[in-house]
């Protein structure tokens, strides 16, 4: 009799582990179930595989299970009609009708693979309500209490769990179940612990590229205490995301913030990149005095994090420079008692007490009780500046004097005395270019001398440097041939030592250097021979040992023109 047994149970394909309720019937079998429906003549029982009606005289004995195993049941029906919301009521329903958890947690992990093709299936709404049912499954259960230590099944259960709420907008309680799992449970299962780590870093990534960091940060906390290395990388990413929206926003401190408070602990070096970079931008894109007031104040609040080349302290020249460029702007603006606050603050703050500062400042005290109709005044302003080198500034105040006609022939010839200094200064110039063979900037530096009417004797010189510059570049021009040729000579020396390396970086300099000599196409071909000569080598030694010698390394690791050609040419040769 316990064959017919065993075949209605395989036929039906309930669970062994379930009880449920029990109809035994007067031919022998069994059939396993949830009873729905009594009456004086017929019963009816539902499993996974429908439901049945039975007479009653053709029962022997009903056994009704425990509520709690019932309800368990109830869920593994409603999996097979995939009616999610159903089995998880029926979940609801055992635990609150005092289900042991552990044989809870044992049926859902058994049943999980169902229950992640049923969630696949839904939409982000039903997957919400599923989300929100395990939540309140897991209240139930008291998740969180002593799960150091927690059985495995409980927590397999548990991720099991944050995994079908990571695909919800659960994702927050996604991701401290990820975090609140003890180490003994990863270390048992490392894939689970890959899986956490690469969905708590994409939930960093996706808050950070929406802006919310704060969250984002939130994510990263919840990372580290699965990977602390991954975590502290991850965070310095986030931190530097945040100061680059900050900054774009033109919110100059708070990124700083963000950068000294925030990644100096975690990479010191990488914070002073970025504060250097922050006051860079807010510099170039300076257009006022306020402007540079801010770089100013930013640069020595945030000093300590500034490496020693670029660090704001008071005796600093990038700090002088800053007073002078604000304080320039401002005298432009016609702001004169600002641009006179500016350097004096700037002389006070410069240890060194930079005189340009200080000539600077008197210049804007002068120039504030200055009257606009005392051209004296300004004829001894405009004196003042050209002693101190403030030409622009120098003929400014001249040109304002002419409209005193005492003043006119004295300040025309101020005016051509500051020209002819101009004039030295420029040649001096071109003269420090040609002794350092530079001589097409000493060339361009003259240029602009040819058309401003310099004097006899500055002329005199400027035509002769000139002629000198000009001849130099000719004869390096005539001496590149014989260069590229003594190149060439010394690759085809090498190429015959067999020495093929060295011979391509002497063709490639002459492309490189010299690719308009008559000798440049003869070199291209000897780059070609050179290459294939070295792939044969590199053949006969494969034929002699039988192992594949390595891959030819690139020549330089700069990839210039010449050297992509070489690699393509070298490329198509192993292709061979």
């Amino acid at each position: 009799m316990k064959k017919p047994y065993v075949i209605v149970l395989l036929i039906l394909g309930i669970p062994l582990f379930i009880h449920a309720d029990r109809i035994l019937l007067r031919n022998g079998q069994t059939i396993k179930g949830r009873i729905r429906e009594k009456t004086d003549q017929r019963i009816m029982i539902e499993n996974p595989t429908g439901a049945f009606s039975l007479h009653l005289e053709d029962v022997k004995k009903i056994e009704e299970d425990a509520p709690s195993r019932n309800s368990l049941y109830d869920a593994e029906i409603a999996l097979a009609k995939k009616n999610a919301p159903s089995a998880l009521e029926s979940y609801r329903n055992a635990l609150s009708e005092g289900l042991d958890f552990t044989h809870f947690t044992q049926h859902f992990l058994n049943q999980f693979p169902q229950w992640e093709a049923l969630f696949e299936e839904q939409t982000g709404y039903q997957k919400d309500r599923i989300g929100l049912d395990i939540l309140q499954i897991m209240e139930i259960a008291s998740m969180g209490a002593a799960v150091d230590s927690a059985t495995t099944d409980t927590l397999e259960f548990y991720f099991a769990s944050a995994k079908v709420l990571a695909q919800t907008t659960h994702t927050q309680k996604a991701m401290e179940i990820f975090a609140m799992l003890p180490n003994r449970f990863y270390a048992a299962f490392p894939e689970k612990r890959t899986f956490a780590v690469k969905f708590l870093k994409s939930q960093a990534a996706l808050k950070m590229n929406h802006g919310d960091f704060n969250e984002a940060l939130l994510a990263l906390e919840n990372l580290e205490t699965l990977d602390y290395r991954e975590g502290k990388k991850s965070r310095i990413l986030v931190f530097l995301r945040w100061g680059a929206q900050l900054r774009d926003q033109k919110q100059w401190r708070d990124a700083a913030l963000i950068y000294s408070q925030k990644v100096a602990p975690l990479s010191g070096e990488i914070a002073s990149n970025r504060i250097v970079y922050l006051l860079e931008l807010m510099e170039r894109e300076a257009k006022i005095a306020a402007d540079y007031v801010d770089i100013i104040k930013l640069t020595g609040e945030f000093s300590p994090f500034l490496p020693d080349s670029a660090r704001g302290d008071s005796e600093t020249k990038r700090l002088e420079e800053l007073y002078i460029k604000a304080g320039e702007i401002a005298l432009g603006d016609n702001a004169t008692t600002q641009a006179s606050s500016l350097f004096r603050e700037g002389f006070i703050a410069s240890k060194r007490k930079n005189a340009r500062l200080f000539d600077l400042y008197q210049y804007a005290q002068t120039l504030l009780r200055l009257e606009p109709d005392d051209f004296a005044g300004h004829y001894e302003l405009a004196v003042s500046c050209r002693k101190k080198g403030f030409l622009e500034k120098a003929h400014s105040h001249f040109r304002i004097s002419f409209l005193d006609p005492r003043l006119k022939e004295a300040a025309e010839r101020e005016i051509e005395l500051m020209r002819k200094r101009s004039h030295l200064d420029a040649l001096q110039k071109a003269v420090k270019f040609y002794d350092a063979q530079d001589f097409t900037k000493a060339l361009d530096t003259l240029q602009p001398l040819f058309h401003d009417n310099p004097s006899t004797d500055v002329l005199k010189e400027v035509v002769r440097l000139d002629e000198i510059c000009r001849t130099q570049l000719e004869n390096e021009s005539n001496k590149r041939p014989i260069r590229a040729l003594i190149q060439y000579q010394q690759a085809e020396r090498l190429f015959l030592l067999e020495e093929y390396d060295n011979a391509l970086d002497r063709i490639n300099y002459i492309l490189e250097t010299y690719p308009d000599t008559p000798i440049a196409p003869r070199a291209r071909d000897l780059m070609i021979t050179v290459l294939r000569r070295r792939e044969m080598a590199r053949l006969e030694k494969l034929d002699e040992t039988g192992v594949e010698p390595r891959a030819f390394p690139n020549m330089r690791k700069n990839q210039s023109p010449i050297n992509e050609e070489i690699n393509k040419l070298v490329d198509s040769l192993n292709d061979e």
